[in-house]
């Protein structure tokens, strides 16, 4: 089981259907993941990992609105050379080459919100990226990597102030608070006006603050405060009625509301929250 706390939280705190690692294409947990290989390319063997040993998966980096704000600019880091493709659960599918120093870029599919699965192709091998690619076709951020029993790894960049960007949580209240602060500034989340965990970015200023304790249904006020300022967002934990395929996306005000189907066949709920529009 994959721990919410798996990032700068002191206490652990274990969400219900998380896995070991989030992989698109793998078995989760003893039930399939809800998606199909990847087009054009042969499920990887048991032999590849194991007689050729670990590989960087390819991630992504950036995510930006082109002129006009219809498209989403991607790029990000794979193997020198490698195919990377983006795969959607209905099969529609995206590739591009990695140049020689491994960085790549493109356009992601018109249309939206939705999910993709993240894979790079080097020598007859394939290997999936963690977590799913979602991307919002409307306002910030674009794009947002959601990761099963883990904070969203929003794709927009820090604006230098404390800012809470994402609120995981599941049907039981667990639930993790990710943003942008200072590098290795210490940070304190508070549920309701009380103090409930003390935790600190990291290097990069990002945070993944996992509470200690389920989030009582109903309207929940989370404050991240740390020397640099503070964050407030508002959100409502509540059992997530049933919904068909992999994603259900609803735009709020104060941004997204994604409920998305996990690899055991969980449901994980991530609250994106609106950041400033950048000028083109």
């Amino acid at each position: 089981m994959r721990d919410w706390n798996s990032v700068r939280s002191p206490k652990p705190f274990t969400l219900a259907v998380a896995c070991a690692v989030l992989v698109l294409t793998a078995v989760g947990c003893g039930r399939s993941a809800p998606w199909p290989p990847t087009p054009g390319s042969a499920p990887q063997s048991p032999t590849d990992a194991s007689d050729n040993g670990y590989r960087e998966p390819p991630q992504v980096r950036r995510a930006v609105r082109g002129p006009g704000g219809s498209v989403v600019l991607l790029s990000g880091q794979a193997l020198p050379g490698a195919i990377v493709r983006l795969a959607s659960p209905s099969g529609q599918h995206q590739e591009v080459q990695a140049d020689a120093s491994g960085v790549w870029s493109l356009t992601a599919p018109p249309g939206g919100p939705a999910l993709y699965g993240v894979s790079q192709e080097a020598d007859g091998r394939r290997d999936q990226a963690q977590g799913y690619l979602a991307i919002l076709p409307t306002g910030e951020p674009a794009a947002a990597v959601l990761r099963s029993g883990d904070g969203a790894v929003v794709l927009a960049p820090s604006n230098g102030k404390l800012m809470i960007m994402a609120v995981d949580f599941d049907g039981t209240g667990a639930a993790v608070v990710s943003g942008r602060a200072g590098a290795n500034e210490p940070l304190k989340v508070l549920v309701d006006g009380t103090a409930a965990v003390d935790g600190a970015a990291g290097a990069d200023g990002r945070f993944f603050l996992s509470l200690p304790k389920p989030l009582a249904p109903g309207l929940r006020v989370l404050q991240v405060r740390g020397p640099s300022g503070g964050g407030e967002v508002s959100v409502d934990i509540g059992p997530t009625p049933p919904f068909a395929g992999v994603l259900r996306a609803s735009r709020r005000e104060a941004g997204w509301r994604l409920d998305w189907t996990t690899p055991t066949g969980g449901v994980q709920t991530t609250e994106l929250f609106a950041l400033q529009e950048p000028a083109h």
